[in-house]
């Protein structure tokens, strides 16, 4: 029996490379490749699966928990 839902699990430098996330954070702007992330969800919508993200944290964690 196949599940409606999708797990995909995603480094948090897909959608915050560390070039961007840097220079985003510098001038006070939110650190996420705007682009690609619309683009990932445009294709999980043509999909047709409802999907749960999980981010991992890399760069972008450690910024936000210092």
């Amino acid at each position: 029996m196949s599940s409606p839902w999708t797990i995909i699990k995603l480094g948090g430098s897909l959608l915050s490379p560390y070039e961007t996330a840097s220079k985003s954070l510098q001038i006070g702007q939110l650190p996420f490749d705007l682009a690609y992330t619309n683009e990932l969800l445009d294709e999980l919508k043509r999909v047709g699966k409802k999907c749960v993200l999980v981010v991992g944290g890399g760069f972008l964690n450690r910024w936000y928990l210092q």
